[in-house]
C-alpha cells in the first residue's frame, strides 16, 4: 500500500513558518497550562486540538482526557490509534495498530480537507524527540505543510 511508505518513513524536520498551506500544527504541553497551549495553537490558526497520546492521562493538572474534553468541548479529539506503542519516541513511531493508524490519518485528512487546521498534541515539548515528528507529515501528506510549535 502506497500510504505505508510515507506513513512510517522518517520525514525529518518540517517547516516552522506558518503559511496558507500549513494545516497541521504540532505542540507538546510539557509544563504549560491547557489555556497557554490553546492560546498558542488557536493564535496559529488551529480549530481542533488532536490528542495523539496513547494514554491520554496525566498527573499534570488539566491534561487528562476528561478534563480536556470538558474544557475544550468540540475543539478536542483523542485518537489513540496515532499514539506510540513504544514509550521511547526518539527512534521512530511504532503505531499500536497500523491499520487503525491509517484510519486515524484518513479521518484527520478529511477534517483538514473540510477547511480546518489541526494541532497534534503530546506531552513531549521537543517535537524532534516525539512521535509527532512522524505522525504530522503522514497526516499532512503532499497537500499541506506542517509547523511544529
Amino acid at each position: 500500500m502506497a500510504t505505508q511508505l510515507s506513513l512510517f518513513a522518517n520525514p525529518g524536520p518540517g517547516p516552522q513558518e506558518i503559511t496558507e498551506r500549513t494545516r497541521v500544527l504540532t505542540v507538546g504541553y510539557g509544563n504549560r497550562s491547557v489555556d497557554a497551549i490553546w492560546n498558542l495553537v488557536s493564535a496559529a490558526g488551529a480549530d481542533l486540538l488532536v490528542d495523539i497520546r496513547r494514554r491520554p492521562f496525566s498527573g499534570a493538572p488539566g491534561w487528562s482526557k476528561p478534563d480536556l474534553k470538558r474544557k475544550l468541548g468540540d475543539r478536542y479529539m483523542h485518537l489513540a490509534s496515532l499514539g506510540n506503542a513504544a514509550d521511547a519516541t526518539g527512534d521512530g513511531w511504532t503505531p499500536i495498530d497500523r491499520d487503525a493508524a491509517e484510519v486515524g490519518i484518513a479521518v484527520l485528512r478529511e477534517v483538514i480537507d473540510g477547511g480546518a487546521t489541526i494541532a497534534l498534541l503530546c506531552g513531549e515539548m521537543d517535537w524532534t524527540g516525539c512521535h509527532r515528528r512522524w505522525v504530522a507529515p503522514a497526516v499532512a501528506g503532499d497537500e499541506w505543510e506542517v509547523a511544529h510549535l
